[in-house]
């Protein structure tokens, strides 16, 4: 699989993730890695639980959702590592 934004550009790069919000391939210098506040609902005890978790974007996504939820998301604006090497990391 090729990398989405890549091929549009004529570039055929591998793709090494799956945007999590449109499902577009992305290669190591498209990818967007960031997190998303994930709210948990504890039925029994009562109360919520909020934990972070990694979610991998394109960049009009990552975009979108770092603007209309700066809340809930966040994203580096630069991939600093290879995305490979990140997700081993973490």
């Amino acid at each position: 699989m090729h990398c989405y934004n890549c091929a549009d550009r004529g570039d055929t790069v591998p793709a090494v993730a799956v945007c999590a919000s449109c499902g577009a391939a992305v290669c190591r210098s498209c990818a967007r890695i960031g997190s998303q506040t994930t709210r948990h609902y504890r039925l029994f005890v009562g109360g919520n639980l909020l934990t972070e978790t990694r979610t991998i974007a394109c960049p009009p996504c990552a975009d979108a959702l770092a603007t209309h939820h700066p809340g809930r998301f966040r994203f580096a604006t630069v991939v600093e590592q290879p995305a490979e090497q990140m997700l081993e990391t973490q």
